[in-house]
């Protein structure tokens, strides 16, 4: 084992850090760390079909598709958020985001057109980071990657 000192001040330091002799204490042992919450496995194939059972005529309903979805993740600690794009018309395509931890994400789309449509995709978990297209339900009403500028 070796140890080193460093110090800091308000000037920069390009100096390499000192060898020093070891402290007689045992080596810090760090805990493992948690696992980052995740999405259950089969959240795409659970998310279409909860929203394929959906009645079309009910589609297009903010809080029966939320009901619908929260129900069919109830026993986990998914996010649930439902949502237009700004300024869309309410007959346009309605967007779901399922989420858990910072990255992990999966959007929907439902739309009520000749095919009574339902999408769903995952987030590359680069562009769920800050900043790129994030985990947004309204982003997941647009196809996939299509907000804007894309």
């Amino acid at each position: 084992m070796r140890c080193y000192a460093c110090r800091f001040g308000p000037r920069v330091h390009r100096d390499p850090p000192d060898h020093i002799d070891c402290p007689d204490l045992p080596a810090l042992v760090l805990p493992e760390p948690s696992p980052a919450p995740s999405l259950p496995l089969g959240t795409p194939e659970i998310l279409a079909r909860t929203l394929e059972e959906v009645p079309a005529q009910q589609r297009l309903d903010d809080t029966a598709v939320r009901l619908a979805v929260e129900k069919s993740f109830s026993d986990t600690d998914v996010r649930v958020e439902v949502a237009r794009p700004e300024g869309s018309a309410p007959t346009s395509p309605l967007g779901i985001a399922l989420a858990a931890g910072k990255d992990d994400c999966v959007l929907g789309r439902v739309a009520v057109d000749q095919n009574d449509s339902v999408t769903v995709w995952y987030v590359p978990r680069v562009l769920a980071q800050p900043g790129e297209l994030g985990c947004h339900a309204a982003d997941g009403a647009l196809e996939p990657g299509q907000r804007p500028p894309h």
